[in-house]
């Protein structure tokens, strides 16, 4: 029963980009741009020349759901519009959407309300 109140309460909550984070629109793709310039990532790329920036190239599903978190649509439109779009390929649509909010979230690519 719990696990039911929870979905419920997260599908009307309405997620939005971090604006932190930079992104560019590729053709059928976006690319994230994180930049990394925190105190230990600076000691890593001296130490170990990493990269100051990262880039992540979403799919064609994490692009369209990264473009629609927008501030104004709630988790329930977002999948409403994952099926319109994708049909059957998005199936199952509100599990899969769920979990990747939840990635977007954990790595701070997102915030939601």
């Amino acid at each position: 029963m719990k696990n039911k109140k929870l979905k419920k309460n997260a599908i009307l909550m309405v997620p939005y980009k971090n604006p932190e984070i930079q992104w560019e629109k590729r053709e059928n793709s976006i690319i994230l741009i994180i930049n990394r310039d925190k105190l230990i990532d600076r000691i890593m790329q001296k130490i170990f020349r990493t990269p100051k920036s990262v880039n992540i190239q979403l799919d064609e599903l994490g692009s369209f759901v990264w473009e629609k978190c927008d501030g104004i649509s709630n988790i329930k439109d977002i999948c409403e519009s994952l099926k319109e779009k994708f049909g059957k390929g998005a199936e199952p649509a509100m599990e899969r959407l769920l979990t990747y909010i939840k990635i977007l979230i954990n790595n701070n690519l997102i915030k939601i309300t």
